[in-house]
């Protein structure tokens, strides 16, 4: 049995799903389940979504277990005890694979394999661990694992249609223009290495707009009022029409994921895992604009990831090799 940690909020779940369906479709036959056991003992986001939203039936470790047994991983589970550790104490044998130097390595009395980096590049091999058991602690980032299979994830992961009339109008705007969709995200990016000021967001649109002129953005954010009155120092207000896209709280926030998926080009932090997903669901995505958090504006080195998707925004952001910029394949 294979088991995929399943936690976080939708784009974490989707990237989750997707390592899951890829091992299920390069490996026909193969075992897979996922460890839902974060949604019995943590309350944050909007809990479990892939059925709600996608329809999707996975197989979860809470309907492969009797109600017993997992009333019992769960009560560990709040202890702070991980599931493989529980199960171990169960007498199954199971091999733990770390995707990260989580704490949880060190609460699993178990072998434990670690993978190099924060976050996993694409490496099918580790689907094939010699072992009859594994737990796979893992946060799975890279694009490759959607595009293996892209066409089939895209079908897979279709969002509901659009009901409110705000919305159904969010995205008339973003289909019938050149639209570039902005993402913000500040809730528990800020004091950390993970937001990015002011000047970054501006020197995006800037170079942006210098491609594509006719641009017209639309700015997501969970702080929609620090956008509005940043605008200026953030460049937003550059473009010939500026869209602020409000109204999509929860338990219906997935909806701007939805609509960020309908943009030409995306400008966002390289840190948010939100509209990372976004662009990977995106069949029309041009440009993929990564703002690297942890660089200075200053550093010509390291300043901007850019990931080129046509070979129009290939030749327009080329340009930026000669000052040292980083183009990200």
């Amino acid at each position: 049995m294979k088991i995929q940690i399943l936690a976080g909020g939708l784009a974490n779940q989707i990237r989750h799903y997707l390592f899951v369906r890829f091992a299920e479709r390069y490996r026909p036959g193969s075992e897979w389940w996922f460890d839902d056991s974060y949604f019995y003992t943590h309350k944050d986001h909007n809990g479990y979504e892939m059925e709600r939203l996608f329809g999707a039936r996975l197989n979860l470790l809470s309907d492969f277990f009797d109600g017993r047994t997992w009333e019992k991983i769960v009560e560990q589970r709040k202890r702070g005890v991980i599931l493989p550790q529980t199960l171990l104490d169960m007498g199954t044998p199971i091999v733990l694979f770390e995707g990260r130097l989580y704490i949880d390595q060190a609460r699993f009395s178990g072998k434990t394999i670690l993978a190099e980096g924060e976050h996993l590049g694409f490496h099918p091999e580790y689907i094939d661990l010699p072992y009859e058991n594994v737990y796979y602690h893992a946060e799975w980032a890279s694009r490759k694992w959607f595009d293996a299979y892209a066409e089939e994830n895209r079908q897979e992961l279709r969002f509901p249609p659009l009901q409110e009339q705000q919305n159904i109008e969010y995205a008339d705007m973003i289909n019938n223009s050149y639209s570039v969709g902005i993402h913000v995200r500040r809730t528990g990016f800020l004091d950390t290495s993970w937001d990015i000021s002011a000047d970054q967001y501006q020197t995006a649109c800037r170079q942006v707009l210098e491609g594509y002129p006719d641009a017209n953005f639309f700015i997501f954010s969970d702080d929609i009022a620090w956008c509005k009155e940043n605008a200026e120092l953030c460049g937003f207000n550059l473009a010939a029409s500026t869209t602020y896209v409000t109204g999509n709280v929860e338990p219906n926030n997935y909806i701007d994921m939805q609509l960020l998926s309908m943009c030409n080009g995306m400008i966002r932090n390289a840190e948010s895992s939100f509209s990372q997903v976004a662009g990977w669901l995106d069949p029309k995505l041009e440009f993929d604009y990564k703002i690297c958090p942890k660089c200075n504006s200053s550093d010509p080195l390291c300043d901007y990831k850019i990931s080129t998707l046509t070979t129009q925004a290939q030749q327009f952001f080329s340009m930026y090799n000669s000052l040292g910029k980083r183009l990200v394949p």
